[in-house]
């Protein structure tokens, strides 16, 4: 069997956050007793470690079973044979360069950005930026929000001094607060301050990055950020290099933030959305397919990674066939040519990510 021409469903990859919640994320992926507490988000898949600063070997990489039983991570199933399982134009970068992750939140997350990729390859070693998208799947009451990008008349100098003091309530009101809700797709690019509220369960597509650039410190009484978490041995001067100092109105914001979908192709029993465009992210691009009987995927060069969002989902090849239940991600090898979306029962929602352009 070529390894390279089939999907492959990615192991369950629990991670420990600082933030709180997983109740709804227990709920989705259906797991006796749901429960909040850290292990608040879901590395669905990942070819990055967690940059906890006390992480295990080899922690939030995503994990393949593959038909013989052999358990390998994606990162080293790729490597085999970057051509054949990224794509001729994508072999020479060595990583799938889009990743997906899903959290729960019962607080809100601390205040943070992500580096830009220019930052990263300078200062942290790295190569990529985080760029990242949201979906909602479900928010645990209509009141859900998320806090992104400095309000006209913020400056650096200002919000140094904000932070140096430790003024939380300050800092947020810097920020703009936009409502969000189930169903919506918001994005936030690198080097934006950013933090999501509570209640919410976010399906994040993103840059392949753990790196976040946090300013407060006593985030709760029970977790304090040591200096290297908040700036990973920076030091605070660079800390404050991270973020972006671009202001906008609220209106520029939210029309930046709160992304509208694109229909691609619709029917009685089938729905395709674009739901995040090139143009907007930049970095990668996101699919989404609502339906109710089979649907082919058009062709693609190179890779791509899918996450079944509502209901189970058969993904079948013509020659190979596998079901991926309700918050399962997948990588989608270059080497498959064909691939139809075949609910088991009822609607089904399945989102399919791509690689950058470049």
């Amino acid at each position: 069997m070529d390894l390279n021409k089939i999907p492959h469903i990615l192991e369950f990859n629990r991670v420990k956050r600082a933030y709180t919640g997983g109740v709804l994320l227990d709920t989705w992926q259906g797991i006796d007793n749901p429960q909040d507490g850290n292990f608040s988000e879901e590395f669905l898949i990942s070819t990055v470690e967690v940059t906890n600063e006390n992480n295990a070997n080899e922690e939030g990489l995503s994990k393949i079973i593959l038909p013989d039983g052999e358990i390998i991570t994606l990162s080293r199933l790729i490597k085999r044979d970057y051509s054949a399982y990224l794509g001729d134009k994508y072999a020479d970068q060595k990583d799938v360069r889009v990743s997906a992750r899903v959290g729960d939140t019962s607080i809100r997350h601390v205040l943070q950005c992500h580096p830009d990729t220019e930052f990263a390859r300078e200062y942290l070693n790295f190569p990529n930026g985080k760029a990242e998208a949201w979906y909602i799947v479900a928010t645990r009451d209509e009141n859900a929000y998320l806090y992104a990008g400095f309000k006209k008349g913020v400056t650096k100098e200002q919000w140094t001094k904000l932070f140096e003091a430790q003024d939380i309530d300050g800092m947020l009101e810097c920020m703009h607060k936009i409502p969000i809700h189930a169903g919506g797709m918001y994005f936030v690019d690198a080097g934006v301050p950013h933090c999501m509220g509570p209640g919410s369960m976010f399906l994040e597509v993103h840059e392949p990055c753990d790196y976040t650039f946090r300013v407060e410190k006593n985030y709760l009484p029970e977790r304090i950020f040591t200096d290297y978490e908040m700036h990973y041995g920076l030091g605070f001067e660079k800390l404050m290099d991270a973020f972006h100092y671009d202001t906008y109105t609220y209106d520029e914001m939210l029309k930046k933030c709160a992304l509208s979908e694109t229909n691609i192709f619709k029917s009685e029993n089938v729905s395709i959305d674009e739901i995040v465009s090139y143009d907007q992210a930049k970095r990668f691009k996101v699919d989404k397919y609502t339906f109710k009987e089979a649907v082919d995927v058009p062709t693609f060069d190179g890779h791509r990674i899918a996450i079944t969002v509502k209901g189970k989902c058969t993904f079948n090849t013509g020659d190979y066939a596998c079901t991926a239940d309700q918050g399962r991600g997948l990588f989608l090898p270059a080497g498959i040519s064909k691939l139809t979306l075949e609910p088991v029962e009822g609607e089904t929602i399945v989102l399919v990510c791509y690689p950058p352009q470049d």
